[in-house]
């Protein structure tokens, strides 16, 4: 079974990709009956979710538009990745949810439209990139 995302779709892992649908999942930490197989547990969820976090080029980008909106061209720049590169991260970002994009004239602002995002790069940032005190 996939894994639910947070804003209303399914998060389905096939050869590395993660894309959704738009199912309407139940709330996303949910009393779970581990007997019946239709019903996904939270842990798999929470896998797929962080799953999409462990890849290096879109932590990068989750990071950097937790500080506010930016275009391809930003965030390419900002990972040193080629802006197809930035592209194809951001596509796979989009169809798991956890950004979205607003066009303004012929330029999109990409941003974060799932709030697990910011509270997971908080918490990372806290171990580390704050620093020691």
């Amino acid at each position: 079974m996939e894994p639910l995302n947070g804003r209303g779709g399914r998060l389905k892992v096939a050869d590395g990709a993660v894309i959704a649908d738009n199912a309407t999942p139940p709330p996303v930490c949910r009393e779970t009956d581990m007997t019946d197989s239709a019903d996904q547990p939270p842990y798999e969820e929470a896998a797929a979710f962080l799953k999409l976090l462990a890849n290096p080029n879109r932590l990068a980008v989750l990071c950097k538009l937790h500080e506010r909106p930016h275009n391809v061209t930003e965030l390419a720049e900002a990972a040193g990745l080629p802006q197809a590169a930035m592209s194809s991260q951001l596509a796979l970002l989009r169809e798991a949810g956890l950004v979205s994009c607003e066009a303004n004239h012929r330029e999109r602002q990409y941003y974060i439209a799932d709030p697990r995002v910011n509270d997971t790069v908080r918490l990372l940032y806290s171990f580390f990139c704050a620093p020691e005190s």
